[in-house]
This record gives structure tokens, C-alpha cells and sequence, in this order.
């Protein structure tokens, strides 16, 4: 989990999505 992922959730819901599953 990096702290990009956090940003990617505000641009694409859809990847935070699959980050969480990860």
C-alpha cells in the first residue's frame, strides 16, 4: 500500500477498489 494509492483513489475510484482487495 503506498501513499500513491491514496491519491489514485481520488482519480480513479475503480483502482482504489482493486488496491483494497489486493
Amino acid at each position: 500500500m503506498d501513499g500513491g494509492a491514496a491519491a489514485s483513489e481520488i482519480q480513479e475510484p475503480t483502482e482504489s477498489v482493486h488496491t483494497v482487495e489486493e
